[in-house]
């Protein structure tokens, strides 16, 4: 922890808040401490296979070391409000920079740790992960309506463990088993090969379900970005859903964004899984279209390197209704 904690010092500066009656960390701060909270809970609880925060998003995830991967999302904004009120010490001038920080971390760490407890219930024992809950949905009938469809890359997806289908080279999608959900939390588990297999349906009729029941969860939206980006543009994701580059597979959806941008071919960059970007390809060159997904990739790679989808480019015609890999 010594280690994280004079990272931190020479990474960023505890920013102060003065909006309270009492001085307390900027909410930047305070995700950036719950990172550290959760790599120091991580090293001590070998069952989480991996615990990541979104700044962006102010989410936390938690994977499990179960055989269907199984995650667990939780909500720091609310953790922060929390923190805030009861954070006290923080007023203390006369605390050290490097003793603030430990009881910041020690703090958080505790909040956290409380946080998982609750988050984790789905799982039915934080002991030995019981899978139980999962059970319910080892038949077909029960688990359709709970499929969700999640953007994956191919090249580094485990195909020979869990369900997936190829929308285009590189890309597309697998299915999870949403087993609890609600604002501030949700339990999900990815479907294993022998989980469809047992369910006696065709894996295109698995995945065509998962993609449906995720249409109507999460419609697709559908963004005008000529300004931001000064040329002619749309940004597709699927609402509140984090994995909203799922928009792009939806069927139809990248039809009517060309019809809207009133062409056949469009350019989609998919540099991470929030969301689609799509341009037309009339009127751009190549050096223009590598220099945007070079500054995709940046500021995925900057700010929230776990969001990351693809380093690929992609080009969609409608009049094939097809999406494919551009080759430079």
């Amino acid at each position: 922890m010594k280690n994280n904690m004079n990272e931190m010092n020479d990474e960023m500066e505890i920013t102060l808040n003065e909006s309270y009656t009492f001085p307390v960390i900027s909410k930047e701060s305070f995700m950036r401490l719950a990172d550290i909270a959760a790599s120091t809970i991580k090293t001590l609880e070998p069952k989480f296979k991996e615990i990541k925060t979104d700044f962006n998003e102010g989410i936390m995830l938690i994977v499990a070391n179960t055989s269907n991967v199984m995650t667990a999302k939780a909500d720091l904004n609310g953790l922060y409000d929390k923190f805030c009120r009861v954070e006290e010490l923080s007023a203390n001038t006369q605390m050290s920079s490097e003793k603030r920080l430990e009881y910041q971390i020690n703090k958080i760490s505790s909040m956290i740790a409380g946080l998982l407890s609750k988050t984790l219930s789905g799982f039915q024992s934080m002991k030995d992960y019981n899978t139980s809950e999962l059970d319910q949905y080892l038949d077909y009938e029960n688990a359709r309506e709970r499929l969700i469809a999640v953007p994956v890359n191919m090249d580094d997806f485990d195909k020979t463990k869990f369900v997936c289908k190829e929308v285009a080279p590189g890309i597309g999608y697998t299915a999870k088993i949403l087993i609890s959900d609600n604002k501030t939390d949700s339990v999900t588990a990815l479907v294993t090969n022998e989980m469809a297999k047992d369910y006696g349906v065709s894996l295109e009729e698995l995945m065509s379900a998962a993609l449906t029941n995720t249409m109507v969860m999460f419609p697709a939206v559908k963004e005008n970005v000529t300004e931001k980006m000064g040329f002619r543009g749309y940004a597709i994701n699927a609402g509140s859903y984090a994995n909203g580059a799922i928009a792009t597979f939806y069927p139809g959806v990248l039809k009517t964004v060309a019809e809207q941008l009133e062409t056949e071919k469009i350019i989609v960059f998919l540099s991470n899984k929030l969301e689609a970007i799509c341009i037309p390809v009339a009127g751009v060159d190549d050096s223009l279209v590598l220099g945007i997904m070079s500054t995709l990739l940046n500021s995925v790679k900057k700010y929230a390197p776990h969001t990351f989808f693809s380093n690929r480019i992609y080009s969609y015609d409608s009049s094939v209704d097809r999406l494919k890999l551009m080759v430079f």
